[in-house]
């Protein structure tokens, strides 16, 4: 009884022993298992799915990302940006995990976008500048017009004003331009045409300015110059004799030599100088008449032919005239004539 129960128990102890046993050998099992499976999957994707892109394209990231760098900097910009282009296209959206490959995009990357925001600034400045030279240019016609109009009207000073701002707007705009630089040197020829004229315009007004003030000067002087009549001249002849006089209000009545043998030697002022005319120069003077509106006739004017003979010749009878002139006593007793050196015509039709 006792050994059958000792060997009871000892089987039981063998029984528990193997279970034991058996439960180890599972998981043992299970361990291996594992480990052979996460082996098979590790090969599996090391020899057959891993991604091998930056092996197999190592040699051209490197070059594109060496030759975009190098191509900026040794001033082939287009070229430089070809390569960063074709780099960026080959890479797509993917990220590099080779660190050195990493570094040479970053690299290539840094220059290009560099580059490329500098060419953006550049573009925006050119158009700026381009916007600039346009308006101007267009000023610049505005300008033209305002000055041609006014040379078109003989007002030279505001044309060369407007001129002169057109020169000045070109200057401020500074810019290196063909149609600028063609509208300023054809802006400044007019100018110095408007300029010439404008002087010429002044030399004018000055000399108009003196002959008016001459001419001042001259009636000044005429007006104190005493004026007489036909019929004072007739009577009172020898009262005015070496005297200059002025008759007004007469008409042409002829001219010719009739009584240029008379003068028996004149005295002339002419200028201020004295200058004497003798008898032998007689055949360098003519005669000419004139009648007032009472219809007396006075015939002994003289004047030289030079300075009056063809405006006598082609004056028509009854032409309104006034004289200046010397009063002298004539080689016939009692007779007295006048030496003239101002004939003016005092408008007013002829008469029949």
């Amino acid at each position: 009884m006792a050994e059958w129960m000792w060997r009871k128990k000892g089987s039981e102890h063998g029984s528990s022993a193997n279970v034991g046993l058996d439960s180890d050998a599972r998981v043992l099992i299970w361990i291996v298992s594992g480990a052979t499976v996460a082996l098979l999957a590790f090969c599996t994707w090391f020899f057959t799915l891993r991604d091998t892109w930056e092996a197999d394209h190592r040699d051209e990231v490197a070059r594109l990302s060496t030759e975009t760098i190098s191509s900026i900097d040794g001033g082939n910009q287009q070229q430089g940006l070809e390569a960063y282009r074709k780099l960026t296209a080959l890479l797509g959206k993917r990220t590099l995990r080779d660190a050195e490959l990493h570094d040479a995009f970053a690299g290539a990357k840094a220059k290009a976008e560099s580059l490329m925001a500098q060419l953006d600034a550049e573009r925006l400045v050119a158009e700026k500048r381009h916007l600039q030279v346009e308006t101007a240019i267009e000023k610049l016609r505005g300008l033209e017009s305002k000055a041609q109009a006014f040379i078109n009207i003989g007002d030279f000073q505001p044309a060369i004003d407007a001129y002169q701002q057109a020169l000045d707007l070109i200057k401020v705009t500074q810019a290196d331009n063909a149609d600028l630089a063609v509208a300023a040197s054809r802006i400044l020829r007019a100018k110095t045409s408007a300029l010439a004229k404008l002087d010429q315009n002044k030399a004018e007004a000055e000399k108009r300015a003196r002959a008016a003030k001459e001419q001042a000067r001259r009636d000044a002087e005429e007006a104190k110059i005493p004026e007489i009549t036909i019929q004072q001249l007739q009577i009172l002849g020898e009262k005015y004799a070496g005297k200059r006089v002025r008759i007004t209000g007469i008409s042409f009545g002829g001219a010719g030599n009739t009584f240029v043998d008379w003068l028996p030697g004149v005295v002339l002022s002419d200028n201020g100088l004295q200058t004497v005319v003798n008898v032998d120069e007689m055949q360098k003077w003519v005669n000419f008449s004139v009648f007032d509106a009472d219809l007396h006739t006075f015939s002994f004017a003289f004047v030289l032919k030079d300075k009056y003979g063809e405006k006598l010749a082609a004056m028509k009878e009854f032409h309104p005239i006034s004289i200046h002139g010397y009063v002298i006593a004539l080689r016939t007793a009692g007779d007295y004539g006048i030496v003239c050196d101002r004939i003016d015509d005092t408008g007013g039709d002829d008469g029949p």
